[in-house]
């Protein structure tokens, strides 16, 4: 390997030391949608560790607001791209929002852990089998960027 060659780890370091030398009122910036729309478009280290740590501290809770069940986090991080694209395709104004709340509205609209629905038509089914089967239903639309989006 040249030294003048790129690998990963370097690219990602260059990324690193850019980011840290950015000026402090530009940290605002990185908590809205443009910020990430930009990363996660990139499928950017920082992008998956985010939607990691956001997923993560979601399944900590008693009640969580969103159940993907048994997803990857570079499925998830797709599903958050692919909403962050759409709310910048409707108007570019929704993603000066909070990252939190757009993640938050997104994974709860994909991933609800309501199981009413298949209650009510007479299933017995628990809410472990009915997020396996949510998910299940949304790999087999087609994995990346043929995912559908859910309807609303």
């Amino acid at each position: 390997m040249f030294l003048a060659e790129e690998t990963p780890t370097t690219a990602l370091e260059d990324r690193v030391v850019k980011l840290s030398k950015q000026s402090a009122h530009r940290f605002e910036d990185q908590l809205n949608g443009h910020f990430w729309l930009r990363e996660c478009n990139q499928y950017s280290p920082l992008c998956a560790g985010y939607v990691a740590g956001f997923t993560r501290m979601n399944s900590t809770l008693a009640h969580p607001f969103f159940c993907p069940g048994d997803m990857r986090v570079a499925d998830v991080e797709i599903v958050i791209a692919k909403e962050l694209r759409r709310l910048n395709r409707l108007s570019p104004a929704l993603l000066d929002y909070p990252m939190p709340a757009l993640m938050m509205n997104a994974l709860e609209r994909w991933f609800p852990c309501n199981t009413m629905v298949g209650q009510a038509r007479g299933t017995s089914t628990s809410p472990a089998e009915a997020r396996s089967a949510g998910t299940k239903a949304i790999l087999d639309r087609g994995r990346g960027r043929t995912m559908k989006e859910p309807s609303m």
